[in-house]
Order: C-alpha cells, then sequence, then structure tokens
C-alpha cells in the first residue's frame, strides 16, 4: 500500500522530495554496509544515478568498491546478514555490486563468453569469482559496466573504459537481451505486480537502445529517447513504441502491464537483432562440429549449449519445445509452468528459442537462443547431425572448449560452487555431474585438437566414450538424481581418475 502511495505521488510535486529520500537512503545503505572498512568508495548506478528514478517503483543501485579483497568480503558477508535478517530490504536496495579494487581492474570490458581466452581464467569455478563477478560478465552491460556510475563518496577508483571491439558489442547487446527475456519470464503472467508495467516499458526500450546501437551506433539517453528513436529508425515499430511511451508516463497510476502487446514486440526485436548481428559475422565463415549420441528420450532433447558445456548447473539437462509462440503471454506462462530443474519446455519463433523459466538463476545465458549463440539445439532441432559454430570470438567451437576446459579445470582443482545465495544447496548428484562434464569438455577440446571436431550431447554416448568407468557413471549420475542420494563413492573416485587421465586435465 505504501509502495503505491509513493508511486501515485512520483508524478507531484512530491517527486523532488522523493528523490532526496532516495539520495538519503542510499547514502545510510552505504555507511551501515561499509562500516569499519577502511578506503571505500560508494557509488550509486542505473536508474538511481540518473534521470530515470520513478519512486515507489525504482530502488537503489550501489557499487561499492573496497580497496582490498578482505575489504569486499567483509561488505558481502554484511549484506548476507541483512538478507537473513530482513529480506524486505531488497525491495527498495538492490544487491549491491561488491569489489576490491583489484577485481575492478579485471572484470570490465569482457564477457562470460570470453573471460580468460587469452590465459585460462575461470569465472565462475575459480578460486577468485564472487556473485558480483558473474552478475557482472553475464551482463556486462550496452555502455559498459562503470559507464553509469556516479561518486557519492570515497576516493575515485574508475579508471577509463577501455573501447570494446565489435564482437564484444554484440556480445553484450545479445547480453541484453537475454536479461531482459529472463525478466519476461518472471513477470508475464503477473500483469497486476507493482513492478510489472516497468518491466513492460524496459522491454521494448532496452531492446530499442541495443538494436539503436548494434545498427546505426547511436546511443540513447534514456528509455524515452531509445523509444522515440526506434519509432522514428523503425516506422513499423512505431506503434510498440507509443506503446511503451505512453505506458511510461501512466507508470504513477500502477497501470496493468499489457504483456500481450509487448512480448510479440519483444520478439520481432530479438530477431531483428539476431539477424544483423548474423549479417556483420558470415564472412567470418562456419565451424562444422559432428554432435554424438543425440537419440535417447524421444519426448526430448539434450542441452548441450553454452552454459551446459562451459559452465553447468547440472548435469544430463533436456528441453522439448512446446506448441505456442514466446510472443503469447498465457504461451510463456504455461512454459514458466511446466519448468522444472533440469527440463525446459522451450518455445520457438522461426530462428528464436526462449527457454522461460524461474527463479531467475535457471535462464542465466539461455533465457533466449539464436543459431548464432546455440547452433548446437537448433541442429538437434532440425534433425541435424553437425552443428555450424561461427568463427568469432565467443561464439565459435573452439572458444566454447577452451571456456569449458578452463572452468572445469578450475573446479576439479577446488571443488568451489559458483556463489549463488538465491539457490538451494547444490544435489547430491553435482559432484558425479561435474566429472562427467569435466569429461564432457576435455573430450570436445582433444577433438579439435585433432582436427576432428565432436561435441558429445547425450549421457549415454560420454559414457560410452569414457569405458566402464563412464558408464557406471552416468546410470549412478541418473539413479543419485532420481533418489536423491549420493552415488556410490566408488563410482565417484573411479571417474575422477578416469577424468584426471585426460589430455585436457594432465
Amino acid at each position: 500500500m505504501l509502495q503505491r502511495l509513493v508511486l501515485r505521488s512520483a508524478a507531484t510535486p512530491l517527486r523532488r522530495f522523493w528523490a532526496v529520500a532516495y539520495a538519503v537512503a542510499a547514502r545510510l545503505s552505504a555507511t551501515l554496509l561499509t562500516r569499519g572498512v577502511a578506503g571505500v568508495t560508494v557509488y550509486v548506478r542505473a536508474g538511481a544515478a540518473g534521470g530515470e528514478l520513478l519512486p515507489g517503483m525504482s530502488d537503489i543501485d550501489l557499487a561499492l568498491v573496497a580497496p582490498a579483497p578482505p575489504g569486499a568480503e567483509r561488505i558481502r558477508r554484511r549484506w548476507a546478514a541483512v538478507m537473513r535478517r530482513s529480506p524486505w530490504v531488497e525491495r527498495l536496495i538492490d544487491r549491491p555490486l561488491i569489489f576490491d579494487e583489484a577485481e575492478l581492474a579485471i572484470v570490465p570490458g569482457s564477457s562470460a563468453r570470453t573471460f580468460g581466452l587469452a590465459g585460462g581464467g575461470a569465472c565462475y569455478f575459480g578460486e577468485r569469482p564472487t556473485l558480483d563477478w558473474i552478475r557482472t560478465l553475464e551482463h556486462p552491460g550496452l555502455d559498459g559496466l562503470t559507464a553509469d556510475w556516479r561518486r557519492l563518496r570515497g576516493p575515485e577508483r574508475l579508471r577509463p573504459l577501455a573501447p570494446r571491439d565489435d564482437q564484444e558489442e554484440r556480445l553484450a547487446v545479445w547480453s541484453e537481451l537475454l536479461l531482459w527475456w529472463r525478466w519476461a519470464s518472471i513477470f508475464c503472467d503477473q500483469p497486476n505486480a507493482p513492478r510489472a508495467a516497468d518491466v513492460c516499458v524496459k522491454l521494448i526500450a532496452q531492446p530499442a537502445r541495443a538494436w539503436l546501437w548494434l545498427a546505426h551506433r547511436e546511443r540513447a539517453d534514456s528509455r524515452a529517447d531509445a523509444l522515440s528513436r526506434l519509432a522514428r529508425r523503425l516506422p513499423e515499430e512505431e506503434p510498440a513504441a507509443r506503446l511503451a511511451l505512453d505506458l511510461q508516463r501512466r507508470l504513477p497510476s500502477a497501470p496493468q502491464a499489457p504483456f500481450g502487446e509487448v512480448l510479440p514486440a519483444l520478439v520481432r526485436m530479438t530477431r531483428r537483432i539476431d539477424e544483423l548481428i548474423a549479417r556483420q559475422i558470415e564472412d567470418a565463415g562456419l565451424e562444422q562440429v559432428a554432435l554424438a549420441g543425440a537419440a535417447g528420450d524421444p519426448g526430448a532433447l539434450p542441452l548441450a549449449d553454452w552454459p551446459a558445456v562451459a559452465a553447468p548447473a547440472a548435469f544430463a539437462e533436456a528441453f522439448t519445445v512446446s506448441p505456442g509462440d514466446p510472443g503469447d503471454p498465457h504461451a510463456l506462462s504455461a512454459a514458466v509452468r511446466a519448468h522444472r530443474f533440469g527440463f525446459y519446455r522451450a518455445l520457438r519463433n522461426d530462428d528464436i528459442l526462449v527457454l522461460p523459466a524461474r527463479p531467475l538463476p535457471r535462464t542465466r545465458m539461455r533465457a533466449v537462443k539464436s543459431r548464432s549463440t546455440d547452433p548446437v539445439s537448433f541442429a538437434l532441432l532440425d534433425g541435424e547431425r553437425t552443428a555450424q559454430f561461427p568463427r568469432v570470438r565467443g561464439l565459435s567451437a573452439t572458444d566454447l572448449a577452451a571456456r569449458a576446459v578452463a572452468e572445469h579445470r578450475a573446479w576439479l582443482r577446488t571443488r568451489r560452487v559458483p556463489p549463488r545465495p538465491w539457490s538451494a544447496p547444490p544435489p547430491a548428484c553435482h559432484e558425479i555431474g561435474m566429472l562427467l562434464s569435466a569429461a564432457r569438455a576435455g573430450l570436445f577440446s582433444e577433438s579439435l585438437r585433432a582436427g576432428e571436431p565432436e561435441l558429445v550431447v547425450g549421457p549415454s554416448e560420454l559414457g560410452r566414450r569414457l569405458g566402464p568407468e563412464g558408464e557406471e557413471a552416468v546410470a549412478a549420475h541418473a539413479m543419485s538424481a532420481a533418489a536423491g542420494e549420493p552415488p556410490p563413492s566408488v563410482v565417484v573416485a573411479a571417474l575422477e581418475e578416469r577424468v584426471a587421465a585426460l589430455p585436457s586435465y594432465a
């Protein structure tokens, strides 16, 4: 009730009062989180740093940069303690980005698909990555990580952002689409939720900003600017742009979210961006990769996309395509409800594939797909025995194998699970699943070095390739996943020895 009262007053002279209140809340929150940690620099970012603050709807986005790792870790522990005691705080203050100064020098300018390609570093399973590190690499932002940060206090710790090359720009644009398809999954069946209408505005405005930059190198100053530019550049999208502009003006009155009109526009903009990326990289050519072991459950196909191969949350995930279009909110919400851990109900619109799910971590790096970003899934859907990977950084088979081996090598060394505080603890089958996934990454890498690229997509075929230890491990993993009981330790030990003997990890 209070939230709606604040929201309704956002279009009145009280807006100035609420803007001051937000600023005070940002400073107070930063003071509480950084108490006792010397030298922390506090930045406000995103909407709270600019003119798009909407009291009652916007939350406070902070970035906290400590001089050294112990200070950053102390702040993270303090935030976790706040969330345990008072989870309602996150309605006003989004989880802050928390870095130490050295991290802030490493993370910007790259993405999850390209991080560490030069030196073999890991961004999920190594000793160093944090949740903030992962969030940033999965969503590097259209303008770069720190472009919208405004310093509140402390010494300046930002370095000038290095210019990104064209391919990093394309990956950043696609990550923007991933983010908003993730939010579409969360809100598609909640038209009356307080934030749903605001999300609808962003589902049109943010892809518009991405397309404008990729197609015309135009930087929109705001959502309204992006929508106005879209209407001029693409007259056929003017109705969608006008819808979003009108909705944005009416946000203080808490209107119902028009997903039935917004989602088709999101599908169209996604296809436009995908087609533009495909044209821009077509001269690079394609890598042909044989797919092994696709046969299996006739009602499902194995998921062997980027997260499944490079940084899995689970082993032996699968998907099927449901009837309906991702632009239909009823079909989208039905697919969300049908989702279960490790199995997705996808929706297809020509060369766009959407994998909706809740909670938010289930859609990381896979909420929306195209032939360029996930050639394996499209090859399987089309009954092809080979997948065609673009020969460009971050999308190539060579880079996928390199990132997968780097992540699994780090996991074999540390057994560290990526920090995901909103997720349940890993299931009993996690360790044996990670060992099987490491084996797949190793075999994939070796096939590329041998000049005969092949990706094993099916669990049964992977077990066969690994021999008796592998076949027993695949069966033990399936039983453990079904029963929730740990697999036999002797089976895990035998598989671990087999994986350690692979050239990629020896």
